[in-house]
C-alpha cells in the first residue's frame, strides 16, 4: 500500500503493518520542499510499481519504480500551491485524469507525458470548485467530479463533455469520491453533511 502524507510518500509491504518512507522530497527537480506534500496519488492496478502522485506547489509526478525515483510531469502548470486530484481510467491506466483547480480538469493518454483540456460543460465557478475525481471502474468512459457547492458532474464520455449528476447534493462542500468494484454505487463524502451514496449506473 501507498499512503501521501505532508511528509512525502509512504510504503508498506506487509498490508500496513509497518511504513517505510519512499521518498522525503519527491524527486529533486522541485523548487522546494513543499513538493514533499502529496495530496493525490493513484496506483496502476496492472504494475503495482507505476504510481501517480501530485504535489502541492510542484503538481504532477510519475514513478515507475515503486516510488524510489520520480519524473515530472507538469505539462500543464500549476498556478500556485494547491491540492490536486487524480483519478486512472479503467483498463487503460495509462490515460490519467488531473484537476486543477481554477484551470479545471485535463487529460493524458501517455501517462502523463502530454495533456489536454477536457473539462467541456463545466462553468468557471464550478471549475473553481472541484475537488475530487473518481474513475467508475467497470467502465473507462464514465468519470465523476467532485465540487465545493456545485455538486457532483459525470462524465460518459471519457471527459469529453460533463453535466450535472446530482443537483440536490449541490449544497454540499464534497471533498472525496469512492465508487465500489461493480461501478454501480457512488459513495460521496462531505464536510459537515456526511456521507451520501447514491446509484451511480447500470453496469
Amino acid at each position: 500500500m501507498y499512503a501521501g502524507t505532508d511528509g512525502g510518500l509512504i510504503k508498506s509491504l506487509d498490508g500496513g503493518f509497518s511504513w517505510r518512507v519512499v521518498n522525503t522530497v519527491m524527486g529533486s527537480h522541485g523548487r522546494d520542499r513543499a513538493i514533499g506534500q502529496v495530496s493525490s496519488l493513484v496506483v496502476d492496478p496492472l504494475d503495482s510499481q507505476t504510481v501517480y502522485a501530485t504535489a502541492r506547489c510542484a503538481g504532477f509526478f510519475r514513478s515507475t519504480d515503486g516510488g524510489r525515483r520520480w519524473r515530472s510531469a507538469n505539462a500543464v502548470r500549476v498556478p500556485q500551491c494547491q491540492d490536486l486530484a487524480l483519478a486512472l481510467a479503467a483498463y487503460a491506466p495509462r490515460t490519467v485524469y488531473a484537476v486543477y483547480a481554477w484551470r479545471g480538469v485535463f487529460k493524458s493518454t501517455d501517462g502523463g507525458v502530454h495533456w489536454r483540456p477536457a473539462s467541456s460543460g463545466l462553468a468557471t465557478d464550478q471549475l473553481e470548485g472541484i475537488t475530487a475525481l473518481a474513475s467508475d471502474p467497470a467502465n473507462a468512459t464514465t468519470l465523476y467530479a467532485a465540487t465545493s457547492g456545485s455538486g457532483i458532474f459525470r462524465s460518459t464520455d471519457a471527459g469529453s463533455s460533463w453535466h450535472p449528476f446530482s443537483p440536490g447534493l449541490a449544497v454540499l462542500d464534497v471533498k472525496s469520491l469512492a465508487i465500489d468494484a461493480t461501478g454501480r454505487t457512488l459513495y460521496a463524502g462531505s464536510a459537515g453533511g456526511g456521507v451520501v451514496a447514491l446509484r451511480a449506473s447500470t453496469n
